[in-house]
């Protein structure tokens, strides 16, 4: 089993408070992360508060651009991997990104992993892009895939002509130090698993699978995997959640309860709560056991419901302190 986080550079106003944590402090996790064994840190790819993030009248969130973001931090760490947590593709320009993406895995010494959605707020594309207001993302995704396929892993010059992206004998030098780049799909509908399938080496789901759900994404996905001649141990299966450890399970609740996410933001209900890790290092013990024996590979901590930057910290530690050690191989 292997751990990671997500860093809060483009959360706040959405799961942290704004102000939440500077550039410094950014570099100060991921650092920690790196020291206490975490496999992977996970950046996000928020641009633009538009009106359908809710956000609250008068928060100005500070958010930082996920492959500069990531790049720095490739500067200051050796070891983690560095992960977008998910690029969103329809915001950008495949050519572009996949110059970007080889870059950083140079860098960064082949470490970069390239996560990949359609992004969750559909106005986001609009104010960004005006022009796609009225795209279909799923297929925009799909088209970036096979370009993306064909920049990074062809020799020579490549052209492509879709619907909503073309580009004409570009010959993108050099290729990415890991070959195939990883490239992990978030989703988990019945399209993600066929992205999977056909162009990544990895599946990210969000915590709505959790408690005896995910053999149900193993039994999807496999299938589909041999259709393509790939087995499901080519494939990193991330699980993502929110969580919050403390002594008692009551106290964990409690703190939830008080957290930006549920009284600014109402994030959480009886379901959500159940379907979160929330509790006492035990438990967080006990549930990933369970995922693990379920098919799940990498266990991802997306957002820690806490009020600021030193209550994460110690998140951090705990979970590294008190359950990693649980899955050290012996």
């Amino acid at each position: 089993m292997k751990f990671g986080i997500g860093i809060p550079n483009a959360r706040e106003g959405v799961f942290y408070p704004s102000h939440f944590c500077n550039t410094s402090q950014l570099v100060e996790l991921t650092q920690l992360a790196e020291s206490l064994g975490y496999d992977s840190i996970w950046a996000t790819d928020f641009m633009s508060p538009v009106p359908e993030i809710g956000m609250p009248t008068g928060e100005k969130p500070q958010w930082y651009e996920l492959m500069v973001t990531l790049s720095y931090l490739a500067g200051v760490t050796r070891h983690i991997r560095l992960g977008a947590g998910v690029a969103v593709l329809p915001f950008r320009d495949p050519v572009v990104l996949a110059k970007q993406a080889s870059t950083l895995d140079h860098f960064s010494g082949g470490r970069f992993t390239l996560g990949v959605g359609a992004g969750v707020f559909k106005s986001e594309l609009g104010a960004i892009r005006g022009r796609l207001r009225k795209a279909h993302r799923g297929r925009m995704l799909d088209e970036h895939l096979r370009a993306l396929d064909l920049l990074l892993h062809s020799t020579g010059p490549v052209s492509f002509s879709g619907e909503y992206y073309q580009f004409t004998d570009v010959d993108l030098e050099p290729k990415p130090i890991q070959r195939p780049l990883p490239i992990q799909v978030a989703g988990y509908a019945n399209s993600t698993y066929a992205r999977v399938a056909k162009y990544a080496s990895g599946l990210s789901t969000v915590f709505k699978a959790v408690h005896g759900e995910y053999r149900d994404i193993v039994n999807q996905l496999e299938p589909l995997l041999k259709e393509q001649g790939r087995k499901l141990t080519d494939i990193d299966l991330q699980f993502t959640t929110f969580q919050l450890l403390d002594k008692t399970h009551e106290r964990a609740v409690e703190r939830v309860m008080q957290s930006y996410l549920v009284k600014q933001r109402g994030a959480y209900d009886e379901i959500t709560l159940a379907k979160a890790l929330v509790g006492t290092p035990d438990e967080a013990v006990e549930q990933i056991s369970a995922l693990e024996a379920q098919g799940v590979t990498h266990y991802i901590v997306t957002t820690y419901p806490v009020q600021n930057f030193e209550e994460m910290v110690g998140q951090v530690r705990l979970f590294a302190q008190e359950v990693m050690p649980a899955f050290t191989p012996t």
